[in-house]
């Protein structure tokens, strides 16, 4: 299945759409109020959202209970302020990590879910600002080390930071 997630600018909402093969029928729906989603789609295929929610700029997360998005599931992530231009990808064990940004204080931050239901998300900073972030991406080497690449405003330059454990203890 091919899943899209993109801002609807005249509703201000984020939606998500997803076809099979051969993508000739996309259907979808609205998701919430909300700006900047970044898509992620596990091994068995279900897709999980986050973006920057409307109403407090916190991060968001939609987890779709199937394929095909049939039920979901939506909790936030970190709270008012923390939300700005997150970037997600996968673990190697398949669990959800993104890189989201403080833009009051121009901090990185990580997120690192540590099961599917993302039930006590571990919170990282990976540097303190002004000046990071405002774009960002979440990786995750091979060995399942979470890495994160952002920007540098002040210096004009890319900057990354990376764990030197798969759970992101050090």
């Amino acid at each position: 299945t091919l899943y899209l997630a993109y801002e609807d600018s005249s509703s201000g909402e984020v939606r998500i759409a997803g076809s099979p093969a051969p993508f000739d029928a996309l259907g979808g729906f609205a998701v919430g109020l909300g700006v900047e989603p970044a898509l992620t789609v596990d091994a068995n295929g279900v897709p999980d959202l986050v973006y920057r929610g409307s109403a407090f700029n916190s991060l968001e997360r939609l987890r779709c209970g199937d394929a095909s998005c049939a039920s979901t599931n939506t909790q936030t992530l970190a709270g008012a302020g923390r939300g700005y231009a997150p970037s997600a990808t996968r673990s190697n064990a398949g669990t959800l990590y993104v890189v989201h940004q403080e833009q009051a204080s121009g901090t990185v931050l990580g997120t690192i879910c540590n099961d599917t239901a993302c039930a006590s998300p571990q919170s990282i900073t990976f540097d303190v600002g002004p000046g990071y972030g405002g774009r960002s991406v979440a990786l995750s080497f091979a060995n399942g080390r979470p890495l994160a690449i952002y920007r540098d405003a002040l210096r004009a330059d890319v900057r990354n930071s990376q764990c030197s454990t798969p759970a992101c203890t050090a």
